[in-house]
């Protein structure tokens, strides 16, 4: 599909299912989606180096700890809604996690506990 706005033309390279996918990770993850393309590469990057990547589950783990401290993080402090104020920095994962933890351990404690979920 393509797009006029202000003389700028731009082009969907991934089609209606690429867009559709990226709005849903985004809708959940907010700026945090951002992320995954950066955790896929250094996948990549150890793949083509022929390196076995070592304890592939904890490393999973670890991966879902991070993008989900970075939503929780991006929902703690004000309302943030870039990209013309749709979705919130966090998205609804950052929100439902944030509104969880501010529940049961308060503002700082949800702040901790996101701090070290992103921290090695």
């Amino acid at each position: 599909d393509e797009h006029r706005t202000a003389g700028y033309h731009g082009r969907n390279w991934t089609g209606r299912f690429g867009s559709t996918l990226a709005d849903l990770v985004y809708s959940a993850l907010g700026l945090a989606a951002l992320s995954l393309p950066i955790l896929v590469v250094a996948a990549g990057v150890q793949r083509l180096r022929h390196r076995p990547i070592g304890a592939p589950a904890v490393r999973m783990i670890g991966s879902i700890l991070l993008v989900g401290g970075i939503c929780t993080l991006f929902s703690l402090f004000p309302v943030w809604r870039p990209f013309e104020g749709t979705v919130p920095a966090g998205g609804v994962a950052g929100l439902a996690l944030a509104n969880y933890l501010i529940a049961n351990f308060n503002v700082a404690g949800a702040a901790m506990i996101s701090f070290t979920s992103i921290s090695r």
